[in-house]
């Protein structure tokens, strides 16, 4: 088959534009299309989770998104009439120190601007009608309508594979008839409003009240706005659903919307705060659902965030989740359409991204669940106990590090060995960071620095004594010689000065303080490798040299210098 493009990517939202963005970076341009005419211009989805800003980092547009964020470093927490305390969001254990508040069309606006620069331009006014696939490829049938005159035309797209970015209704999802397994939560509703507040709580902070009746959250916005969300008995409206409830992700219906008058009200029932509302940017009203597919790939077809997952907006969960199902998937599709991985490395997608939809939509049904209309005696527990558990730091680190997904690990990925060796993060676990200077120059490095430029790397530590520099120094020159650019190996030396055999190598790192040895769990020598995502993919001592080349060999299809 004569294919007109790697990879068909259908949705050009922040999952799409991520996916897009990495098969650009790791030299893949693939083709995009949405049935939207362009850009839908209101906030939806607007918390980065730290792990999420890690992730974009690496794709290229981290600091813009930054620069024009408004920090969310302070949650404080009403329960049932009484201030119980102050969830703290900050100095997390990242370079992204806390969430974002920034509307998801911002986001939007640049992943698609990053990915024009690349040379992709999304195609809009284009809809998948249905695709076919064989063990070679995959062939589409588009819609395409013309913005002026309305009038359509069909386009055959070949691809080598497709991936369904495409929202909740996936055609990529009902074609290969995954399941959707879940159901709608009756009897609630969600009012949200974009607009200006004045009331008696002070700015810098956003505010949780947790009622009887339901639950609310004020969230500071850029540009002295805030999102309102509030969680209600269900009074449903004869007006209908509107088209906007297919751009809502878990959202199954809508009716029409709240009123500013409507909103205020109730957050002034919910929070016992007057206020004042104006300026609105964005009122919704809508109902929800927890779903999940059965399987996100079969063959050459995938599938990738609200296609293949969506729950209750609690926590700003979902499109975190699936930016970062795309950054799961882009290096691998990327790697195997290169040549460069073997195709059963596609393989890990579903075994890695599928675990954690599921524990996505397990935990956000049971906390939501669990908040909705309290016992007394539940109401009566949280007063009472809550001051003291939101004071526990620990309490506070397993919220810190669950909201911003800094836990989420691949423990059964058939990419991961583990042959021990250290006692620092194991395969399947998220990098972490480390400060050492570079022998060469003496300049300062870190280790998302290294790891920035798509590839694999691998550390190897010569252990607190540098007792096996030359091991160290040998595997170093194996896997350059077998993987050539493909993987970029460093030598961590435990002492000021590297050892004169080494030369003037950029690829010897000096840890002097054993800053990256302790954050390693590193006395004796031994090797980690680190994905392109940034996740462990193994380690070991470098005894087991043998273990790891055989381990790359099931991995690389191709050796050399590619």
């Amino acid at each position: 088959m004569d294919f007109d493009t790697d990879v068909l990517v259908l949705g050009a939202g922040p999952v799409g534009t991520t996916l897009g963005n990495e098969l650009v970076r790791h030299g893949i341009k693939p083709r995009i299309v949405d049935r939207a005419p362009s850009i839908r211009e209101v906030s939806k989805a607007m918390i980065l989770h730290v792990r999420t800003q890690e992730v974009l980092d690496k794709v290229g547009v981290a600091s813009r998104l930054v620069s024009e964020a408004q920090p969310l470093t302070e949650v404080v927490v009403h329960a049932y009439g009484k201030h119980i305390g102050s969830w703290d969001l900050d100095d997390i254990d990242s370079d992204y120190k806390h969430p974002l508040i920034i509307g998801q069309n911002k986001t939007q606006h640049a992943l698609l601007d990053l990915l024009n620069a690349g040379g992709v331009d999304v195609q809009w006014n284009t809809e998948a009608m249905s695709f076919e696939m064989t063990p070679d490829g995959v062939t589409t049938t588009l819609k395409v309508t013309d913005p002026v005159t309305h009038s359509t035309r069909e386009d055959i797209v070949r691809s080598r594979y497709i991936c369904g970015c495409e929202g909740s209704n996936s055609l990529v999802r009902r074609s290969l008839n995954f399941t959707f397994e879940g159901d709608r939560y009756t009897g609630e509703q969600f009012i949200q409003a974009d607009c200006r507040i004045r009331w008696a709580l002070p700015k810098g902070r956003s505010y949780l009240f947790l009622t009887a009746v339901g639950y609310m959250m004020v969230i500071e916005f850029p540009n002295d706005v805030v999102r309102i969300f509030i969680s209600l008995p269900d009074t449903p409206n004869a007006a209908g659903a509107k088209e906007a409830a297919a751009q809502l992700g878990a959202v199954e219906s809508t009716t029409e919307e709240p009123t500013l008058e409507d909103i205020r009200h109730h957050l002034t029932e919910l929070s016992g705060f007057a206020c004042e509302l104006s300026d609105p940017i964005w009122l919704a009203r809508y109902r929800t659902s927890h779903r999940y597919a059965n399987h996100f790939s079969q063959g050459r077809a995938f599938i990738a965030g609200d296609a293949g997952h969506v729950h209750v907006p609690i926590g700003g969960q979902g499109m975190n989740t699936g930016i970062q199902d795309a950054f799961n998937l882009g290096w691998k599709l990327a790697g195997v359409a290169k040549g460069e991985l073997k195709p059963s490395v596609l393989e890990s997608y579903h075994a890695e991204r599928h675990p954690v939809a599921e524990s996505l939509i397990k935990g956000t049904n049971l906390a939501y669940t669990g908040i909705l209309h309290p016992s007394e005696a539940r109401q009566h527990a949280a007063r009472l106990f809550g001051p003291f558990l939101i004071r526990n730091e620990r309490v506070q680190d397993f919220m810190r590090n669950t909201l911003e997904e800094l836990k989420i690990f691949y423990p059964s990925s058939p990419l991961n060995l583990d042959l021990g060796g250290a006692t620092g993060p194991r395969p399947g676990e998220r990098v972490l960071d480390t400060t050492m200077v570079r022998a060469s120059d003496k300049s300062t490095v870190t280790i998302n620095r290294l790891t920035r430029s798509p590839g694999w790397t691998l550390l190897i530590f010569g252990g607190r004594d540098d007792m096996a520099l030359d091991e160290a120094f040998a595997l170093s020159a194996d896997v350059t010689g077998r993987f050539g650019k493909l993987m970029t190996p460093y030598v961590i030396v435990a002492d000021k000065i590297a050892p004169e055999s080494a030369g003037g190598s950029d690829h010897i790192l000096l840890d002097t303080l054993h800053l990256a040895h302790e954050r390693y769990g590193v006395t004796t020598p031994v090797f980690y490798l680190l994905r392109p995502d940034t996740y462990i993919g193994a380690r070991g001592p470098l005894s087991a040299r043998a273990g790891l080349l055989a381990h790359l060999e099931t991995i690389f299809a191709e050796a050399g210098s590619n």
